[in-house]
């Protein structure tokens, strides 16, 4: 935190007595378990939990950074934007595949999982396209998908299948005619952002 984010003096303590020398244990109709220390983690359920979380996962903005790709970070979620031109598919794929990859690593030494059920790919490219990208782009996740917790699941055929969104409107238009009717359909905190 020091380091990173300049914290230090009695904030950086107050930060560091706050992470320290927590336990717990669990009751059960007056049946309560041995004490056991807690030596990862953010308590939850309070104002500082979001935050001390994005701190501890700052490391990810470095990671994607290194691939030159744009990002999102939201508490415990990630979006991972590219746009490329469709002769660099390849690259472009590789350039994720890669980033995805190491961020799967990095959680994996870190004490976190990425949740493959909920890692997604959006492609958005022009109807005009004969063929869609959709099939160039499957993103292989197995690659650094370990198990070094009984709580992991392993699958060895795992392999992201990228959701199809297919949204045409007024085929013969520029994108600038048709993108507010676009912006209509995306989730309220997308049409928000600044910038995307």
């Amino acid at each position: 935190m020091e380091k990173r984010f300049g914290i230090s003096g009695i904030v950086l303590n107050w930060f560091e007595s706050y992470l320290s020398n927590r336990s717990l244990f669990v009751n059960i109709n007056d049946m309560r378990s041995a004490t056991h220390d807690v030596n990862i983690g953010v308590p939850q359920g309070l104002v500082l939990g979001p935050l001390l979380y994005l701190i501890y996962t700052s490391p990810l903005a470095e990671i994607i950074n290194r691939y030159d790709l744009k990002y999102h970070l939201f508490a415990d979620d990630a979006q991972i934007y590219i746009s490329f031109k469709t002769t660099d598919v390849t690259t472009s794929k590789q350039r994720v595949e890669d980033c995805v990859a190491e961020i799967g690593h990095w959680m994996n030494s870190n004490e976190l999982k990425l949740n493959h059920d909920k890692t997604e790919i959006m492609l958005i490219h022009s109807s005009y396209r004969n063929k869609p990208l959709i099939d160039d782009f499957n993103i292989e996740l197995e690659k650094f998908r370990e198990s070094s917790r009984s709580l992991r699941s392993v699958s060895n055929e795992l392999l992201s299948q990228p959701r199809t969104i297919t949204k045409t409107y007024d085929d013969n238009k520029a994108f600038s005619v048709c993108a507010p009717r676009l912006l209509n359909i995306l989730q309220l905190n997308i049409r928000k952002s600044s910038s995307v």
